[in-house]
């Protein structure tokens, strides 16, 4: 009954994992680039949950570029998981971003002209797992970077500010993050209190924010805050925030 039961629950996080992909099929590139022909030493049991996925969802360069992360992962992450979380911060003999960096990781989804690898939100995901596979902590700390800090700049950025942001972020030279909760607005992100005022050379950011992750360590940070308080969701601008301006 047991084994039934895991089967169904199986079979229906496949069907729900098809249809997320089907509909996302369009956005999906497919592409010869990976980050390194390295194979992963511990491959899944043929009847396991992992090689079900992986032989029903993804092609064969998407096999292995998961299997080059696992491997990453597995070298360069895990070893130190244990005491990322003992000690809430990264050990100072590593530098797990620079590492990162270096193995194309931190900007998956950017253009190549700025570094990064031009693989769409497909990718992005298989690499989040695999990294929260050796770290979950480490994998949080990737996803904010990659994906709230580059991948906002790499929408919504003018070509100026991709310019200037992209590569040291992409390379691992500085770590991004993203701030919008508050202390008094989570997930309810209209009802946010930091004000941009407009002034002589730009704007004047004036509140709180929390739960910033990588904040304490970030030297890239997308910052959001009212420009229009009469205009509710559409009042609300996010702005590039570089350590070391005055404020």
């Amino acid at each position: 009954m047991k084994d039934m039961l895991f089967w169904k629950c199986l079979v229906m996080r496949e069907i729900t994992m098809i249809s997320f992909l089907v509909r996302r099929s369009s956005t999906v590139a497919t592409t010869s680039i990976l980050i390194s022909n390295s194979v992963f030493r511990s491959k899944p049991q043929p009847h396991s949950a992992a090689a079900f996925s992986t032989s029903l969802l993804f092609d064969e360069t998407q096999i292995q570029f998961k299997e080059s992360v696992a491997q990453f992962a597995s070298e360069n992450i895990a070893p130190h998981a244990s005491k990322i979380d003992h000690t809430n911060y990264f050990p100072k003999e590593v530098n797990l971003w620079k590492s990162m960096g270096e193995f194309n990781l931190l900007g998956i989804t950017a253009p190549e002209e700025y570094g990064g690898l031009g693989l769409g939100y497909l990718y992005h995901c298989i690499a989040m797992e695999e990294i929260s596979r050796a770290s979950a902590s480490v994998g949080l700390s990737y996803g904010a970077h990659s994906n709230l800090c580059v991948n906002q700049l790499v929408r919504n950025g003018s070509p100026a500010q991709k310019e200037k942001y992209l590569p040291k972020l992409i390379s691992g030279e500085h770590v991004g993050a993203l701030a919008m909760s508050e202390p008094n607005s989570g997930s309810d992100v209209v009802s946010m209190k930091c004000k941009a005022d407009r002034v002589d050379g730009g704007y004047l950011l004036n509140g709180n924010k929390m739960w910033c992750t990588n904040g304490p360590v970030a030297q890239t940070l997308v910052v959001y805050a009212k420009t229009d308080i009469t205009a509710g969701s559409k009042g609300i601008t996010a702005f590039i925030i570089e350590k070391g301006m005055p404020g």
